[in-house]
């Protein structure tokens, strides 16, 4: 807080309900604060997804070649489509290094208005399990979330497969603050299957695989 205080801040919002403030400096207590970043960044940013046709790929593996498959797959000529994943931000009119796969809230929101006025309509993007976990993405409206595997990977993290799937699924099932309006799910997964049965029905389901029943 001292480094915020010291950079200019007027207001700090905090989980903190004894905060002990500087005069002039205003403090807001909340319940959960990173939750408060990703809905002032979104409100502050304009809410640019809701004007962007925003792809989510979430998975163990696969996340970075499906990302970029898709965003060449889409592109044209006068029609940018952004990218944010773990090699590169794409931002319609200019690449830069990635920071972070799936970055923080108030980073993400100034990504894709910054690719809403290069003239994108669609982006494509990274989502981690990580970055849900931390609210990174909450509240982002997706007009489409892939779901490509969940494998024994990030359990370090996530404690367990079953803590793990459920961040993964949070995506899917509004718990995010937001339903894509498409997912598409590996139909070959068990937990791409136990996710096919528990979205809800406003959610369009498309599966994908080599077994029998994907469509």
């Amino acid at each position: 807080m001292k480094e915020a205080l010291d950079r200019g801040a007027k207001v700090i919002i905090s989980e903190d309900e004894q905060l002990d403030l500087p005069l002039g400096i205003t403090g807001l207590q909340v319940d959960d604060s990173r939750l408060a970043l990703a809905r002032f960044a979104k409100r502050y940013h304009g809410s640019p997804d809701r004007s962007l046709r925003v792809v989510g790929i979430t998975g163990t593996n696969g996340k970075t070649t499906v990302s970029s498959l898709i965003r060449h797959l889409i592109e044209r000529p006068g029609r940018p489509v952004g990218l944010i994943g773990t090699v590169r931000y794409h931002l319609g009119d200019r690449e830069v290094p990635s920071f972070k796969t799936t970055p923080e809230s108030s980073d993400l929101f100034a990504l894709l208005r910054s690719m809403l006025a290069a003239g994108c309509s669609e982006t494509v993007m990274e989502v981690s399990s990580h970055g849900i976990h931390q609210t990174r993405v909450a509240g982002l409206e997706l007009e489409v979330g892939a779901f490509l595997n969940l494998t024994r990977d990030h359990l370090d993290y996530h404690g367990n497969m079953e803590s793990y799937f459920r961040e993964k699924r949070k995506v899917f099932n509004g718990d995010n603050g937001s339903l894509p309006k498409v997912a598409v799910i590996n139909g070959d997964c068990p937990y791409g299957r136990r996710l096919t049965e528990e979205l809800p029905p406003q959610v369009q389901v498309l599966t994908f695989g080599l077994g029998e029943g994907n469509h």
